[in-house]
């Protein structure tokens, strides 16, 4: 990933912390924290896989998969552990697809009720699969530079 990039891509994911951070009514304080962290990690992840590349996507991961431990409900908290450790785990584009879809199923919900600036959710019907992703043009990481443009905007601010 581009230097520029990377910081522009942290930059306004510190920018969303507070936004993420206490919007949720249906998570306490520490699952808001969780998600907060979890957001920089989920977009580098989508950007890689989004470029067929597995660069980055165990290492963002592992950073998800200790914020993990801050979730208290055990639920979201499993659910949240297995997709990052097969992320975590993956050796090719396929598992890492797979992995990310179940990511995503975990990380949606918590995106439309804190409405992250600058995140949208997108929907690709032909993996029958929606993303996060930072405002632009769409990024499909489902099938990546193969049919990169494939999705539309479901939501987002």
């Amino acid at each position: 990933m581009p230097t520029n990039f990377r910081a522009a891509l942290i930059g306004s994911s510190l920018l969303l912390l507070p936004v993420l951070i206490g919007a949720s009514e249906q998570h306490d304080g520490k699952a808001n924290q969780a998600i907060g962290g979890i957001m920089p990690s989920y977009l580098v992840i989508q950007n890689s896989l989004s470029n067929d590349s597995l660069s980055e996507v165990s290492g963002s991961a592992k950073k998800i998969l200790a914020e993990a431990d801050k979730l208290s409900s055990p639920r979201d908290k499993k659910s949240l552990e297995d997709s990052a450790r097969a992320l975590a785990k993956a050796k090719d584009l396929k598992s890492a697809r797979d992995a990310f879809k179940a990511l995503s199923s975990t990380v949606i919900p918590w995106a439309r009720k804190a409405k992250p600036a600058g995140v949208q959710e997108y929907f690709c019907s032909m993996a029958d699969a929606s993303w996060l992703q930072s405002s632009g043009e769409t990024a499909n990481p489902y099938y990546g530079k193969e049919m990169r443009g494939c999705g539309e905007v479901k939501s987002g601010n």
